[in-house]
């Protein structure tokens, strides 16, 4: 039995979990505000410990934007801008690169003074030490992404801003599981498991609408100008580029997720066993998610609707790792 000692340290650190993940789920929302405001290409060097202080004077702020000024995003897209605009998307990069020094910090530093202190579970430490190399990763994965688009492009691989919003995801669901782990742990399998890979899959697939800009291109629905499918969705060569270059096949291929993944969230619904009002919930929450992805579809990826939509992502990923980790038997519905 444990001491109320050890149930007050347990508190703690499930505690310090889920603080950092709502701020690994803040700064996934901030990522896409800044790829939306077309800000991620604003501070061209990677500077760890320096580039915590932004600029400070006239001099600084010249220098950051010349720097600006040379890469292919300037010259293509936005020569029109003057000192003034410049600032405003180095703010919104600024501030997602700040806020994942934040999020180093406030897992690094607990995790240091609960392993000193003897509060981490045995049986969940290599899951920590799992997550303080995912996130190291994770920030080489950042700068990798970015350096994609100073040289030969106006803007990100969308191959790495997947990998980026995908390790984010996966961060974001490991750290939730694990807080789960101290109270309940789950072993086995579930029958959400599909769901939650499909789900996983999904949100990779936005990144490459977003990374594209599939999402400004075709936004008519049910259909796609006019189509099922349109004619152009198989132009390029060689052929396997389409599934992640093509406006037209990566928005369809997008679609077609959505579809199927409330068509297995309907069928899990139905299914008479326990934990049915979780699995309504999902079902619902991917009928508002849908929802929100066909307006923001008929906007244009508008900014407010496109931001909401990423943010609904997380609500429903985090929904459906949580109704996974409140398993009441392994291997049942929940």
């Amino acid at each position: 039995m444990r001491s109320a000692s050890q149930g007050r340290r347990q508190r703690s650190v499930e505690l310090w979990l889920y603080g950092v993940l709502a701020l690994v789920a803040t700064m996934v929302i901030l990522g896409g505000l800044t790829r939306l405001t077309g800000s991620g290409l604003s501070i061209v060097r990677w500077d760890l410990v320096t580039g915590v202080v932004p600029p400070l004077s006239q001099a600084e702020w010249e220098e950051a934007f010349r720097l600006y000024r040379r890469i292919p995003e300037y010259s293509a897209q936005n020569s029109w801008m003057e000192m003034s605009d410049f600032r405003r998307i180095f703010w919104w990069e600024w501030a997602h690169r700040f806020l994942g020094r934040v999020v180093g910090a406030a897992y690094v530093l607990p995790l240091l003074f609960f392993k000193l202190r003897g509060s981490l579970p045995q049986a969940l430490q290599g899951r920590l030490v799992l997550l303080l190399i995912l996130g190291a990763l994770q920030g080489a994965i950042g700068w990798w992404m970015v350096q994609s688009g100073l040289a030969d492009r106006v803007d990100v691989s969308p191959y790495r801003l997947a990998v980026h919003l995908g390790m984010a995801f996966a961060i974001m669901g490991l750290l939730l599981d694990t807080a789960m782990r101290l109270r309940r742990p789950t072993t086995g399998w579930s029958r959400l498991d599909p769901l939650l890979v499909l789900l996983f899959l999904q949100i990779t697939a936005g990144a490459f609408v977003a990374g594209t800009g599939a999402g400004r291109v075709y936004t008519d629905w049910p259909l796609m100008n006019g189509a099922v499918l349109p004619s152009e969705a198989f132009d390029l060569q060689p052929a396997w580029r389409n599934l992640f270059e093509n406006h037209a096949l990566v928005q369809f291929i997008h679609r077609a997720l959505a579809y199927l993944l409330l068509a297995m969230a309907f069928v899990l619904a139905l299914a008479n066993r326990p934990g049915i009002e979780v699995r309504r919930a999902i079902l619902g929450a991917l009928l508002a998610q849908a929802a929100l992805g066909v307006l923001a579809l008929r906007a244009g990826a508008a900014l407010p609707l496109a931001v909401t939509h990423q943010a609904g992502a997380i609500a429903v990923f985090l929904l459906v790792v949580w109704a996974r980790g409140r398993t009441f038997d392994p291997g049942s519905a929940s």
